[in-house]
């Protein structure tokens, strides 16, 4: 293996205090060089490029640009949060530690390889980090995901980080944990609406299971309008405008059979208060508390009793538990998207790996439609 063309250093976002809210550049997080690790018997070394990971096959664009690029998602968030608001001691994942890379889904092409079953030039995806360059040590990853996956040749890498992790939870929660079907479910709402996993949803929704109303929250006219036209949303409500009570009761007047929470309160009251006789709540993320810095009550009294008296299952729901039905939602989830029932929908932007974590501030908010992907230029002299 030749590695003289290689960099002697790669740059990477390390942990440097654990935040009780928001998430402060170079106070709780720093950018360090570090030196640039050769791999040996069984690792490969991997240059960022893209995201997500254990994505679908899409056909490849004739202008399809291969430069790096960092996904950045809501939860990236929960791992390195000390914030009352989030379980800390009772994660579905080991918080990063101080010291410990950024944690976050990625893509890139290996450049340096010691195992068999990897050559230079491939193309590969799983959980990594916010980094230029990550060594891996193949079969031996502490978390199943963060093993490489290769991408194959005719694959889109931008819809294949799309359709990865977000698509998939998306997936696994209505389909599989909650059990949606056009025949139990008249009514579905669907908050974030216009983000990564909210806009697969309603399409799967509407465009999949033929559920006959289906209702989509975001945070603006523009977003309510994407849902409309790209996403097929029945209704799309501004949860900002001043009388959205009004209009997500008078929206709801069968009550609401499944409501799927991708924010948590304030919303989520409202919507236990207009669920229906043994409707569902499916619990998939509260991007709405991610950057709180003290506990927040997610339902009053008054919810808590409706849950009781109409019934309502309230479903949590964690990706880690369904990693083995991987290769299925992949599958799935790639004949949807061929056959134009689904669309992936990204939000590239053009950055440097200095500015990675604006990443963040982009995606808290509310300007970002569909997965936010960071495109990287090249490393600067």
């Amino acid at each position: 293996m030749d590695t003289k063309d290689l960099p002697a250093t790669s740059r990477t976002w390390f942990v440097k205090a654990l935040p009780t809210g928001p998430l402060i550049p170079n106070e709780h997080y720093e950018l360090r060089t570090v030196p640039l690790i050769a791999p040996t018997a069984g690792q490969i070394l991997v240059k960022i490029t893209f995201v997500p990971s254990h994505p679908p096959p899409l056909p490849l664009p004739a202008d399809q640009k291969t430069g790096s690029h960092i996904a950045v998602d809501p939860t990236n968030i929960n791992y390195i949060s000390a914030s009352p608001a989030l379980a800390g001691e009772r994660l579905y994942i080991a918080q990063r530690l101080v010291g410990e890379s950024v944690l976050a889904g990625a893509a890139g092409v290996v450049v340096a390889s010691c195992h068999d079953g990897f050559a230079v030039g491939d193309r590969v995806g799983g959980t990594w980090g916010w980094s230029e360059h990550v060594l891996l040590d193949v079969g031996k990853m502490k978390l199943p995901w963060a093993e490489p996956t290769r991408i194959p040749q005719d694959v889109d890498t931008e819809a294949w980080l799309t359709l990865g992790l977000p698509a998939m939870t998306a997936y696994f929660a209505l389909m599989k944990l909650a059990g949606a079907t056009a025949e139990n479910c008249r009514t579905m709402v669907v908050s974030a609406a216009a983000g990564a996993t909210g806009s697969t949803v309603v399409q799967l929704a509407k465009n999949v299971l033929g559920i006959e109303r289906v209702i989509a929250l975001a945070g603006s006219d523009e977003k309510c309008r994407f849902c409309r036209e790209v996403l097929k949303a029945d209704v799309a409500l501004n949860y900002k405008d001043p009388d959205f009570k009004a209009q997500f009761v008078a929206a709801t007047p069968d009550y609401v059979d499944i409501y799927y929470d991708n924010v948590g309160p304030p919303i989520l009251p409202l919507a236990i208060s207009r669920i229906a006789y043994k409707g569902k709540v499916v619990v998939c993320g509260a991007i709405a508390a991610y950057q709180s810095a003290t506990d927040i009550a997610a339902i009053p009294m008054s919810s808590y009793m409706t849950i009781c008296y109409q019934q309502v299952a309230v479903l949590g729901f964690i990706f880690t538990a369904w990693v083995e039905h991987i290769p299925e939602a992949a599958r799935m989830l790639t004949e949807y998207a061929m056959a134009g029932k689904i669309v992936p929908v990204k939000h590239v932007v053009d950055t440097t790996i200095e500015e990675a974590h604006m990443g963040l501030n982009i995606l808290f908010a509310g300007q970002n439609l569909g997965r936010l992907i960071l495109r990287l230029a090249e490393k600067k002299d």
